[in-house]
């Protein structure tokens, strides 16, 4: 899940965490320097050595929480399918964790009671605690936004390559005898309109198709027979459909690599018109 996750994350999210990170070590050692101060026996307590606090008891913190966190999310993971791939219970048993195990760490460097710790490490324990669930909250959305936008992009494309092999059927009715036009399909009987809108553009021109015999064409396994067009293209993907019925999802540069294929001359130039070109 982790894994998966991993491709949605954008340059942002670095840059946020450094800021983040670097801001933790200064505003957090200026807030546990205070409470030190305030509470410590030690009338002493440098910026210093207020960041180092900040740092060591973030750092084992974030250490014991990250695998709190994989506990619950093994224990719980979210459900299959959802967009969203963070472990609620794994921040439950995380978010604790970590504001323990930093009190801990204090508690067992500074010569003071409990409760005078638990006071000095409040202010930076929950400002980190707070800042980390903003933040976390603004990634958690972009990546649960990006999983969802690519399995919508997913579905139209796997749509639009059901929509062809419908296509190539209809066209194999009659193999020596193409039709002039997709249109032209309509006339088969149980043949659905539905079938030559591209579902990322219902609205727009549909398919591509330059008529080709099934029976008596070269090379009929690199011969193209239908495409989507590019301004319809999801991903600046083009579904393609050959004339020995085969289906390929293929980059743009992929794409006019097949049209430079002497077999492919005369549909790379009708598609040049058509897409203006």
């Amino acid at each position: 899940m982790l894994a998966a996750a991993s491709e949605h994350l954008s340059w942002w999210m670095g840059i946020l965490l450094v800021v983040f990170f670097l801001g933790w070590l200064w505003w957090g050692g200026r807030l546990f320097r205070n409470g030190l101060l305030k509470y410590s026996q030690k009338q002493r307590v440098s910026l210093g050595r207020g960041v180092w606090v900040s740092f060591a008891s973030g750092l084992i913190g974030a250490a014991a929480a990250g695998v709190m966190y994989l506990v619950g999310m093994t224990a719980l993971p979210p459900p299959p399918g959802s967009s969203n791939p963070i472990s609620v219970f794994g921040v439950v048993l995380a978010v604790p964790t970590f504001a323990i195990i930093a009190y801990l760490l204090v508690f067992s460097m500074f010569h003071m009671s409990a409760g005078k710790t638990l006071k000095a490490c409040v202010p930076p324990l929950v400002s980190t605690i707070l800042l980390a669930g903003i933040i976390g909250a603004a990634c958690g959305w972009s990546v649960s936004n990006s999983i969802e936008q690519k399995r919508h992009q997913g579905l139209l494309l796997r749509l639009t390559m059901e929509n062809f092999q419908e296509i190539y059927l209809a066209i194999a009715k009659n193999p020596t005898d193409p039709p002039a036009s997709l249109e032209d399909l309509l006339e088969v009987k149980g043949f659905d309109p539905k079938l030559l809108k591209n579902p990322a553009n219902p609205s727009g021109r549909g398919y591509f198709y330059v008529p080709t015999p099934l029976i008596g064409t070269d090379d009929k396994n690199q011969t193209v027979l239908v495409c989507t067009f590019r301004d319809d293209s999801v991903q600046d993907r083009r579904i393609v459909l050959f004339a020995s019925r085969r289906i390929e999802d293929l980059g743009e540069r992929a794409f006019q690599d097949l049209l430079r294929n002497p077999v492919n001359k005369k549909f790379a130039e009708a598609l040049r018109k058509a897409e203006g070109k």
